[in-house]
């Protein structure tokens, strides 16, 4: 019966350090995936067996010899552990091979026992009653497993505090760690179930209460879309030439528009031509841009790409720099109205302007009425 229960718990210790053994395997092989610089033979898509086998190899020998060795006690001094019959060192040596211990403990508990049987042989006055005492001693004794472990148990509870705490450090790192892998395997194993569309509480956040009609948003889009950009002329020919994105415009070579708004007083002839071309490229786009300020909301329905439908990282953003074109726009019709004597015009598309941009800075982010009063003081201080 003795024998099968040393059997289990051999089986037990062989289980449990094979499972330690390929957790730490995985830890490491985690660490190193994420530490070393990409590519590295420790990524899941480029596993090198020829690293990763000897790595796994070596932690599983590593805690199965821990767990299955049993300490010597040949290598402790005790002193007059000589003088006892052979019978009882035996004993001796038997308990703290069991006891699984330090090895200072383990020589203080050797030398105890030395001492208990010296004293207890001590008055024997013949060999006859000496070999009576000594297997009284034994029997006495019992069970060696046992004994060793109460010994053991005893002494971790003498113990002081501070080695009680140090002692259970490396447990609860290595339950953590044991939690971590277990973690970490449900965590790259899952899938994620969305519960809540967050986009679409967004959009629900930013948008009034109010109809789609009286939103100003799908005339601004409307017209960024038809935006068209100021052109270029060629000095050389004299000629005006559509700006390429990709194309480098030297100032020897081409006169360039610069759409902030100022006098034009201080433009040049071509740049003049420049600027009414502009504003003849894009009359639709003007008239798109007013039926919009007319509105008294403006918001907009964000939504995803078409890689990233589900990500709020791929939410699409409107084109703020062609936003930004079309108020400069009306600022500029409204300068070349004044530049003509039409101040009333002029008064109208710089308040215009100024609609079109309080809009578009604040749409989406946070859902507004127009600000007509502002309008309304703009017109009558002209």
């Amino acid at each position: 019966m003795k024998n099968h229960a040393n059997i289990v718990k051999t089986i037990f210790k062989i289980i449990l350090g094979i499972v330690l053994g390929l957790v730490f395997s995985f830890v490491t092989i985690v660490c190193l995936e994420i530490t070393l610089p990409k590519p590295n033979p420790f990524r899941k898509d480029g596993l090198n067996l020829w690293l990763v086998g000897p790595l796994i190899a070596a932690w599983l020998f590593f805690m199965l010899w821990l767990i299955l060795r049993r300490p010597s006690s040949k290598n402790i001094q005790t002193q007059g552990i000589e003088h006892l019959p052979e019978s009882v060192s035996e004993l001796i040596d038997a308990i703290i091979d069991t006891m699984r211990y330090r090895k200072s403990v383990r020589a203080e508990v050797r030398q105890e026992l030395t001492d208990h049987f010296t004293d207890a042989l001590k008055n024997c006055e013949n060999e006859q009653q000496k070999q009576e005492r000594i297997k009284e001693l034994i029997e006495a004794f019992g069970d060696v497993e046992l004994l060793a472990t109460l010994i053991r148990r005893g002494k971790k509870r003498c113990q002081p505090l501070w080695r009680k705490i140090l002692t259970h450090i490396p447990h609860t790192i290595g339950v953590l760690i044991l939690l971590l892998v277990f973690y970490l395997g449900w965590f790259f194993t899952g899938k994620p179930e969305i519960s809540r569309n967050y986009l679409e509480v967004f959009n629900q956040q930013v948008r009034p209460v109010a109809d789609e009609n009286q939103n100003a948003w799908p005339y601004y889009e409307q017209a960024a879309q038809n935006y068209v950009k100021s052109k270029v002329i060629n000095i050389k020919t004299g000629s005006l030439e559509v700006e390429a994105q990709e194309q480098h415009y030297d100032e020897e070579n081409f006169i360039k528009f610069d759409d902030s708004p100022r006098s034009l007083e201080k433009l040049s002839q071509e740049q003049r031509q420049i600027l009414e071309q502009w504003l003849s490229d894009n009359r639709q786009v003007l008239d798109l841009a007013l039926q919009g300020n007319q509105k008294p909301y403006c918001w907009r329905n964000y939504s995803c790409g078409e890689e990233t439908p589900t990500e709020m990282i791929g939410v699409l953003i409107p084109n703020l720099s062609v936003l930004k074109g079309l108020g400069r726009l009306l600022c500029w019709q409204g300068l070349t109205e004044a530049h003509q004597g039409e101040f009333e015009k002029a008064g109208k598309s710089l308040c215009e302007s100024y609609t079109h941009h309080r809009s578009c800075c604040r749409s989406g982010w946070s859902s507004h009425r127009r600000c007509r009063p502002g309008k309304r003081r703009c017109m009558g201080g002209r």
